[in-house]
């Protein structure tokens, strides 16, 4: 796939999470396609954090009732 094409494909989901666990190989796939993708002015400035214990997802979720994509995390 060249760079047109990965373009052309690409796409937002805005739809509701399933509660389908992601194995930790893909996990870390997709991390590091994040770490490596580019940022503005190359200031690296994104941070990942990745929360696999359900109450703690749960405790944040709480914290962040006007983030759309958070409301729809579940444990």
């Amino acid at each position: 796939m060249d760079v047109f094409e990965a373009i052309a494909k690409r796409h937002s989901y805005r739809g509701a999470f399933k509660d389908t666990p992601i194995l930790a190989e893909d996990l870390e796939r997709i991390v590091q396609a994040g770490i490596q993708a580019p940022s503005g002015k190359n200031l690296q400035t994104t941070t990942f954090v990745i929360v696999n214990n359900p109450e703690l997802v749960k405790k944040i979720n709480a914290m962040h009732t006007s983030n759309v994509a958070m409301q729809q995390a579940k444990a």
